[in-house]
């Protein structure tokens, strides 16, 4: 647990009235308090800040703030704007992959451009009406969030830093919000009208930080309805990624919301993501079979991301939960056998772009 930042944003940021009638909000102005403690902790090339919000009503709500630890690099911050050749940030990322513990042995699979791009992993309800057996949030399900209230908290961080990613992976089940649609699609298409304040002092980002629109990302356990809704207003920024693990709770069974998933990809001509956590247990040659089985018919419409897991990123403590992390053999060995078989394979952190997109 560390004190907040030398310039902490006190009561803000808030999002003015103007903002919040873009997002369809009837009351006034959406305010966030951060709370005085963040937690912090480094996944190999990223540094991963978790910040609690206290919300008008006094909800609580968490966001993840991934920054890319190149940006502190040699020859200027991509944190707070671009001014580093291509180059150079590749040369940046193999130094700090190379150097990540316990990373060095893992696939090469994780792009440049995950790598060197900031990321908000938002929250879409406090709590979540799901039970998913690898997740922490699951049966405390008190509210949605509004729209203003998830994109105040890209706000949080758009104020000091540029963002490359928005991905709705925090927590709650993003498709059983209704205000999920309209929160991504705002910052899909409208970053740049984003604006706030902070103590009623105007801190929005400065025109090089909204210069261009972020890529967004919907996780999601499934919802048929709501993929379809995405699959009707996603911009080209804006992609769908699937859970695939056996352990979620899903209200339909996973061969329709990968027919629904066929139909998102059709109609926007991007791939979908089918997303799976490295779990002991989880990672057997029968669980690999079973993702084949799920790409079969789909190598040129899907992708596969794999997600490291980490116990310290859960809320319960490492030593009391009983899920562990895959090995890095286990997780050597499921890449290899996914791509013989024409997979396109990701390996990322649970918080960021699913990077087997950008390939």
């Amino acid at each position: 647990v560390c004190p907040p930042p030398a310039t902490p944003l006190g009561r803000g940021p808030g999002l003015p009235l103007e903002t919040s009638q873009l997002l369809g909000g009837s009351r006034g102005s959406t305010m966030l308090q951060r709370l005085p403690h963040v937690l912090k902790f480094k996944l190999g090339w990223c540094e991963l800040t978790k910040v609690l919000f206290k919300l008008e009503d006094g909800a609580l709500t968490e966001t993840v703030f991934s920054e890319a630890l190149a940006s502190r690099g040699v020859g200027g911050g991509l944190g707070s704007r671009r001014n580093s050749s291509s180059s150079s940030l590749g040369s940046r990322y193999d130094a700090l992959r190379s150097s990540g513990p316990g990373l060095a042995s893992l696939p090469d699979s994780v792009g440049t451009d995950v790598a060197m791009r900031n990321t908000v992993c938002v929250s879409s309800q406090i709590g979540c009406r799901r039970m998913c057996g690898h997740c922490s949030s699951g049966g405390r399900f008190q509210r949605d969030l509004t729209a203003s209230e998830i994109v105040g908290q890209v706000a949080a961080f758009a104020v000091d830093h540029e963002i490359g990613h928005v991905v709705f992976q925090g927590t709650g089940e993003p498709l059983d919000n209704p205000a999920v649609c309209h929160a991504a699609h705002f910052l899909a298409t409208s970053f740049h009208k984003l604006t706030c304040t902070c103590d009623g002092v105007d801190c929005g980002p400065n025109e090089a930080q909204t210069a261009s629109q972020p890529t967004i990302c919907v996780s999601t356990v499934g919802s048929s309805s709501g993929i379809r809704q995405m699959s009707l207003v996603a911009p080209d920024n804006l992609s769908l990624m699937l859970s695939a693990m056996p352990d979620v709770e899903r209200g339909e069974p996973l061969s329709e919301l990968l027919e629904c998933s066929d139909e998102f990809a059709a109609r926007t001509g991007r791939p979908v993501a089918l997303s799976y956590t490295m779990i002991e247990g989880l990672d057997t040659e029968r669980h690999i079979d079973g993702l084949l089985a799920h790409m079969r018919g789909r190598m040129e419409s899907h992708v596969l991301q794999l997600v490291q897991y980490h116990p310290n990123c859960d809320a319960l403590p490492a030593s009391s939960s009983p899920v562990r992390p895959s090995t890095p053999t286990a997780i050597r060995h499921c890449v290899a056998r996914l791509r013989e078989h024409g997979c396109r394979v990701g390996f990322g952190q649970y918080c960021e772009f699913p990077s087997a997109l950008l390939a």
